[in-house]
């Protein structure tokens, strides 16, 4: 079932962002990047326990897909980065290792 929810991250980046998920789509990219955003909760990026805290009461209280939303918003926040990867593997590395709340807090995040 996890497979088929990563399925997912395409349409809900093509909502948040469009020319993103064309670019992801010309790369040829499958959306294994986000399997441990959706498994971990992202609480394998995030240094501080309050912002863990934060998202883990997001996520136990809204949709089930909530996490997957939260990872196209944080795409969406850096889409530059992204935009400028010139090859898939370069691509993969950069959403593997995005900083979650590098440009939002994990409140921004549960309103965008």
């Amino acid at each position: 079932p996890v497979i088929e929810l990563l399925g997912l991250m395409q349409l809900i980046v093509r909502e948040a962002d469009y020319e993103l998920a064309s670019f992801l789509e010309q790369q040829g990219l499958p959306p294994f990047y986000a399997l441990s955003w959706f498994i971990t909760w992202f609480s394998h990026d995030l240094s501080q326990f309050g912002e863990v805290c934060r998202l883990f009461d997001l996520f136990l209280a809204t949709h089930p897909l909530m996490p997957l939303y939260v990872g196209a918003v944080a795409m969406h926040s850096q889409r530059s980065q992204l935009l400028e990867a010139e090859e898939m593997p370069m691509l993969h590395s950069r959403l593997v290792n995005l900083a979650i709340t590098r440009r939002a807090t994990a409140d921004q995040l549960a309103v965008q």
